[in-house]
């Protein structure tokens, strides 16, 4: 969402979301956002790391709700379709990633 905003109305339809109104803590929205669904990941999971890298965007690991998983999954955004992509080296959950270039000995730093 373009505001963060509380007391808000959501509408669905045709598979999206639609936020209308709300406060944001200083004025009155008159705002409409839509939020369009896409495809479910292919294994679920929470407490993981998503970065976008071009275009597909990357979840690893996580917690399955039984076991913490080395899973990892790409989402193309061009075709809207997920893909199995290698797992870690070691199962992590609740943990921090991003994505980096021309960073000057950013090897050194890289562990996961």
């Amino acid at each position: 969402m373009h505001s963060v905003r509380s007391s808000a109305c959501a509408a669905a339809a045709a598979g999206r979301i639609y936020t209308m109104g709300g406060y944001t803590g200083r004025e009155v929205l008159d705002s409409v956002e839509c939020f369009d669904a896409l495809p479910n990941m292919t294994f679920p999971r929470s407490n993981f790391v998503a970065v976008l890298r071009e275009e597909n965007i990357y979840v690893a690991g996580g917690f399955n709700g039984g076991t913490t998983v080395t899973l990892v999954e790409r989402y193309d955004i061009k075709t809207r379709q997920w893909h199995n992509a290698p797992d870690l080296s070691i199962a992590c959950s609740a943990a921090a990633g991003c994505v980096y270039q021309d960073i000057p000995n950013a090897m050194r730093w890289l562990w996961l």
